[in-house]
């Protein structure tokens, strides 16, 4: 979590891009499982940190032709701390894809659930004690998301606006509040050799209430076996990432973030550890990376 009232993005969203954009569920034609954890500021007391794991299917049907529309569904549990902060989200999604040529392809999603705000008081160690933060409070509030994805096989363009359904933590004596949060991503490939190509990716993600959010993130991909890159977060960091695939069907990624804003003056880093699991996908074991994901 960036700025205290964004939705969480993990650096290695263009690897997993639908864990916040629902119209990306099922959108390839294998199972997709992703665990994703991220340790954030790590040696900064009460820091966040962040866990998620996402199932994503393709619903098999009957299809006459390339063009015949297709059907995915998403399944997400998220769990975020900070301090003596929490929420956990157990969220269903559902998209719809229609191909317009056979490498042109528009996808509309949506992703709703159930969002347990809570505070464990037993975390906090004031000075002086205060009456509004002696009690333990949980808030259970519906969460909300739609999402549109365009994509050929050079680039692709997503959004998404998130908190559609508003969240405020009034119960636990404080006007915080999640406000309607708007992603948009986009990308493009690169192929420098045979086995070769760079990937280059941009978000841009918007609260009403907070400073917009920019990543910056490319990647080189070599045959799909091996990823590579850099990254750049506004007014926040720099990251260096990279990812292995081991027999096809095995992902493991990993992210380090160094803060180059006020807080860096103990190096603070961030930490984020990504593993999927792919089904049967044997279409996509050789090919070049691209952004049809």
């Amino acid at each position: 979590m960036v700025y205290g009232q964004q939705e969480n993005i993990f650096s290695q969203w263009c690897f997993n891009q639908n864990t916040y954009n629902p119209a990306l569920a099922g959108i390839k034609n294998y199972q997709e499982l992703k665990l994703l954890s991220r340790y954030q500021w790590v040696g900064f007391e009460g820091a966040p940190n962040s866990h998620l794991i996402n199932y994503s299917t393709q619903i098999q049907n009957k299809r006459k032709e390339y063009l015949t529309p297709r059907h995915g569904l998403l399944l997400q549990f998220e769990n975020d701390n900070i301090g003596a902060f929490g929420t956990n989200r157990i969220s269903f999604g559902y998209a719809f894809h229609r191909n317009f040529t056979k490498d042109a392809r528009l996808s509309v999603g949506i992703r709703g659930g159930l969002t347990q705000l809570f505070f464990d008081n037993t975390k906090l160690n004031p000075l002086q004690p205060d009456p509004s933060f002696s009690r333990n409070s949980t808030l259970y509030l519906p969460n909300l998301a739609l999402g549109f994805w365009w994509n050929t096989d050079r680039y692709y363009a997503g959004l998404c606006i998130q908190q559609l359904a508003k969240t405020i933590w009034d119960k636990l004596g404080t006007s915080s509040s999640f406000n309607t949060h708007i992603i948009a991503s986009t990308g493009t490939k690169f192929e420098l050799s045979n086995t070769v190509t760079f990937l280059p990716n941009l978000l841009i993600s918007k609260t009403f209430s907070n400073p917009t959010r920019v990543d910056a993130v490319g990647y080189f991909d070599f045959q799909n076996k091996f990823k590579i890159g850099l990254g750049l977060r506004n007014n926040e960091s720099f990251l260096g990432l990279i990812q292995l695939r081991i027999k096809h069907q095995y992902i493991i990624g990993y992210t380090i973030d160094y803060i180059s804003n006020g807080l860096n003056t103990s190096f603070l880093m961030s930490h984020e550890l990504n593993f999927q699991y792919l089904g049967e996908n044997k279409k996509d074991t050789d090919r070049l990376s691209c952004p049809m994901f």
